[in-house]
This record gives structure tokens, C-alpha cells and sequence, in this order.
């Protein structure tokens, strides 16, 4: 739900109704609301999902692949393009195998955009890690080759 108590799927409706385009990202967005609101999670932390979920994905920076973790106390959007990023795939499981998290209370999903679409994919723990690893050296090796064609 939203601070004005409407569910954000009925939200999407009315921007489906009114023509507003959306990006690839917030698709993403209102099918991982969706998927959320199917499984009435987050209980708690609800703000992960609807405020900080939304505004990074509707930002104009937002990733167009990304991995999406739904727990019961909120959610976490793993960017692989954040070059700030302390993530990687031994450090992923680790959090999410028990370190900190248990792999059985959290939902993995891999959202990439193909051809347009950008349908929240649900994965294993290790199918995430390696998602994320595969994408992760993959951008910043474009990153590389278009630092040296400057």
C-alpha cells in the first residue's frame, strides 16, 4: 500500500489508463510489486519496496539489470553496474546463506531487460551469484573498452 492506501498496482493501472509511458525499469517495478504483494511481503520495512525500490528504479539511472532479493523484513535491490559496489559473488552468498540473511526466508529474482522486457525471473541463490558475477564483469569490461576509445 501507499501513504494514500492505494494499492501501487491499482497506481499502475491508472498510468496505464492515462497513456503515461513507463521505462523499462518501473515495468520491472510494478511486476515486482506484484510479486510482493502475491506473497503479502515485506511485512516489515515495507519503505525497502514502496519508497526506495521505487525512487531508484525510477530514477534515470536505474539499472537495466539487476538482482532483486524479497525477504519478509524488507527487500534489496543488487545493482552489478554500481561501481561502488563491495558485492560479488562470495559475498552474496555469504549474506545470503545464513551470514547474515537465511537463504530460505528470501525470494531471489534476476531482472535483465530482453528485448524490452523486464520480467523478474526467480533463481536460486547461486544462479543470482552467478547472474550477477556474469553481469558484473561484463559491464565493466565495456567500461574499459570505452575508456580507451576517449
Amino acid at each position: 500500500m501507499h501513504e494514500d492506501n492505494t494499492p501501487i498496482t491499482q497506481r499502475n493501472k491508472a498510468f496505464q489508463e492515462e497513456n503515461i509511458p513507463l521505462h523499462n525499469a518501473m515495468k520491472a517495478y510494478f511486476a515486482m510489486v506484484r510479486i510482493a504483494e502475491s506473497l503479502n511481503w515485506p511485512e516489515n520495512y515495507q519503505d525497502d519496496l514502496y519508497v526506495h525500490d521505487y525512487a531508484y528504479l525510477a530514477s534515470d539511472n536505474a539499472p537495466s539489470s539487476f538482482g532483486w532479493v524479497l525477504r519478509n523484513n524488507g527487500t534489496h535491490i543488487i545493482d552489478p553496474h554500481y561501481n561502488k559496489n563491495s558485492w560479488n559473488a562470495a559475498s552474496l552468498r555469504r549474506t545470503f546463506n545464513g551470514h547474515i540473511y537465511k537463504e530460505n526466508e528470501c525470494k531471489f529474482y534476476w531482472i535483465a531487460d530482453v528485448a524490452g522486457d523486464m520480467t523478474p525471473a526467480e533463481c536460486t541463490l547461486n544462479e543470482f551469484c552467478q547472474l550477477f558475477q556474469s553481469e558484473h564483469i561484463r559491464y565493466y569490461r565495456e567500461e574499459q573498452e570505452r575508456q580507451r576509445g576517449m
